[in-house]
């Protein structure tokens, strides 16, 4: 092909299907399906590479396509001058009638069906001598339905971001600028029993200085504009967010360290608008843990409103905090921390102050056979105008060991009353992981726990919590697994899920969704002979959600089958597949759908 070098392999497969349920019209006969990968370069793989990779007719039940329905769709990926000064790449994906997710936090996610695509492009210029150039922009979007319901969802964003680095006369500088806007309708069986929409539209500029300092030192600072003008669900912010931070590093010796911080922001409001609520950042879709109550702004020009009784003000809000930490270490495995904090924050109209002390220290070492971490810190607190002061800590450990065929490893962290982002509340959280694992023969089996709770700490109802336990034994041709998770706490709602919110306090509570369930699987493997393997797996999870005195019980429950038997290049492969979901609230049946396939493949190396 002249300058074009191109390999490609995929295969296409003709077989019976069938397709039943309540939701689908049951349906049964000939189809056919394939799949393809295409890789190669123009010229030379610096100059353009890519790789495509098209499917279509593809499902769970006859491929290993991670899809209930019959889905096609195809997904590129290139760069473009690798290795030069200049380099770029170019990426692009789309899907059809393919199986999403709604996320529940910590078990098994809802189903959806729908289409989604996306598409980014990103190109630097990085000659010597002068300022580096980088740009991008991306877009995507996903429109769904949601099994079980009459309802639908989507959600699309879209952004663009440039930056540039130099450096002259031991300075470094940098700058930035990103521009996002994303919306989104979340299914109304999730929130307030109606479809709700969340909108946002960002820019922000960031310019940034770096030098080194004495003592081994480096310094650095950055200021940070963002417009922003959001509505979620009702409640808005339309103003600037800006702000400051300072840093300085230095170290005297091998052994000692000290570090300066210093941070302000002119709109405490709107910065935990933007890091918490769903869509608010300039460079996310859908992230965040939480939003803030309608607060005033800050002495630019900003707004926030709302409805459902909660205040509406106009005023300032802002925030300062100054920190200064230090180490030394009394040996490799020894080391010892302290810290000092001011904290300072005005809003609705009052102010408040603290003033933090720490110290503890940090511990590794070689005992009893496997290797011990551990750390303690003690942190005394005090507030403006109060009498009292609050103790906390915050310790953990690790260790992890081998014993003859075994391996055991484990974590645990505790906190009690450290001071959350906002001066006049507490947190208070435990979070562990634990496994172990042997080989016995040709067999090795393994299991692992995992959770955590947290909360603050004189708020009943604030806590988010989570459990896993997994298991699983096996050898070279058979495997078995199984696992079991149960989360609670509460969320707010966004596009593609559900995310933990740790702030309920400051929360409308019309936005809160309370959440809570349990789920578990088991799935088995087994290639007892060459070229043959099969497998089952068995999915199921129950859930609650609460919005606003709405509340729905939710089943989930997944069962596929698939063997494959394979000879030289030619194939037989069948596959079933059963799925139930159901909504209490959603005024409609569950939704039941099976599906079964067999046929014949043929796998091809095309070129």
């Amino acid at each position: 092909m002249g300058d074009v070098s191109l390999t490609s392999t995929g295969s296409i497969s003709v077989g019976y299907t069938g397709d039943y349920g309540n939701q689908t019209d049951s349906t049964h006969g000939l189809t056919a399906g394939g799949a393809a990968a295409f890789n190669g370069f123009f010229y030379n793989p610096n100059f353009l590479a890519f790789t495509v990779d098209p499917y279509y007719n593809q499902s769970r039940s006859n491929s290993n396509f991670a899809s209930i329905s019959d889905a096609s769709g195809v997904s590129l990926s290139s760069s473009i001058f690798g290795g030069s000064h200049f380099p770029g790449s170019v990426s692009y994906a789309t899907n059809y009638n393919t199986t999403g997710n709604y996320g529940i936090p910590g078990i098994t996610s809802l189903n959806t069906n729908g289409n989604n695509q996306n598409f980014g492009i990103a190109w630097g210029a990085y000659e010597p001598g002068y300022p580096t150039l980088t740009a991008g922009y991306q877009q995507g979007s996903d429109n769904y339905t949601l099994y079980g319901t009459d309802e639908s969802g989507n959600s699309r964003f879209e952004s663009f971001h440039l930056d540039s680095n130099y450096r002259i006369a031991g300075f470094g500088l940098f700058a930035a600028f990103a521009h996002g806007n994303s919306d989104a309708t979340i299914p109304g069986v999730i929130v307030d029993s109606q479809s709700t929409t969340s909108t946002a539209d960002t820019n922000s500029y960031v310019f940034g200085v770096t030098h080194n300092f004495f003592w081994n030192g480096n310094f650095s600072t950055s200021f940070n504009r963002t417009d922003l003008n959001s509505d979620y669900l009702g409640y808005t912010f339309n103003g600037d967010i800006d702000t400051v931070n300072a840093n300085i590093g230095m170290h005297p010796t091998p052994k000692l360290s000290f570090a300066l911080t210093a941070d302000y922001t002119d709109n405490l409001s709107g910065s935990l608008y933007q890091a918490l609520i769903p869509g608010a950042s300039s460079s996310t879709l859908a992230a965040g843990t939480g939003v803030v109550q309608n607060q005033s702004s800050s002495t630019s020009t900003s707004t926030t409103s709302g409805t459902g009784g909660l205040l509406t003000t106009e005023g300032s809000s802002h925030a300062s905090d100054f920190l200064f930490n230090t180490s030394y270490s009394f040996a490799t495995n020894l080391q010892a921390q302290g810290q000092i904090e001011r904290r300072q924050q005005d809003y609705l109209g009052s102010g408040y102050g603290s003033n933090l002390y720490s110290a503890g220290v940090f511990y590794t070492r070689p005992i009893a056979g496997g290797y011990l971490g551990a750390s303690v810190n003690v942190i005394d607190s005090t507030v403006d105008n109060r009498s009292d002061n609050q103790l906390g800590f915050n310790a953990n450990t690790n260790y992890n060991r081998r014993i003859g065929n075994w391996q055991f490893g484990g974590y645990f962290n505790y906190a009690q009353n450290v001071q959350s982002v906002l001066i006049t509340y507490n947190e208070s959280f435990y979070t562990f992981s634990g496994n172990v694992a042997r080989r016995m023969g040709h067999w090795y089996i393994s299991a692992a726990a995992g959770g955590g709770h947290s909360g603050l700490t004189q708020v009943a109802g604030s806590s988010n919590s989570t459990e896993t336990f997994t298991a699983s034994v096996g050898r070279s041709k058979f495997a078995l697994n199984a696992s079991y998770a149960k989360s609670d706490g509460n969320s707010l709602a966004s596009g593609g899920g559900l995310v933990p919110t740790p702030i309920t306090p400051i929360v409308p509570s019309n936005l809160i969704v309370m959440y809570g369930g349990t789920g578990y699987s088991f799935g088995a493997s087994a290639s007892p002979w060459r070229n043959f393997t099969s497998s089952f797996a068995y999915v199921k999870s129950q859930s609650t959600l609460n919005n606003l005195g709405l509340t729905t019980w939710n089943n989930y429950e997944q069962q596929n089958a698939y063997v494959q038997y394979r000879f030289r290049q030619l194939g037989v492969n069948g596959g079933w597949t059963r799925f139930v979901q159901g909504f209490s609230a959603s005024g409609t049946p569950p939704a039941s759908f099976s599906s079964f396939y067999i046929g014949v493949y043929r796998w091809f190396n095309f070129f």
